[in-house]
């Protein structure tokens, strides 16, 4: 799914962030499509969920999400164009 570079100079959650947005291009993920919860992720990745969290928050508010607290993030229509 995405894959993390430790020794990347690229932050980890805009590695993330361009992980998701990859995703989205080569139609792996589509619109109303849930992405993996912050915990699930973070488990997967072996990552602190604070940083998969922060990842999740700047998709959301650049649209790429559709999300309600306390319930799962959606690929909105807008995350196709971006």
């Amino acid at each position: 799914m995405i894959k993390i570079d430790i020794h990347s100079t690229t932050p980890i959650y805009e590695q993330i962030k361009s992980g998701f947005k990859g995703l989205v291009r080569r139609k792996l993920m589509l619109p109303g499509d849930a992405a993996p919860s912050i915990r699930t992720l973070a488990v997967q990745l072996v990552l602190n969920p604070n940083t998969v969290a922060r990842a999740y928050r700047d998709l959301t508010v650049e649209g790429f999400f559709e999300s309600k607290r306390g319930e799962e993030n959606i690929v909105s229509q807008k995350a196709v164009g971006l």
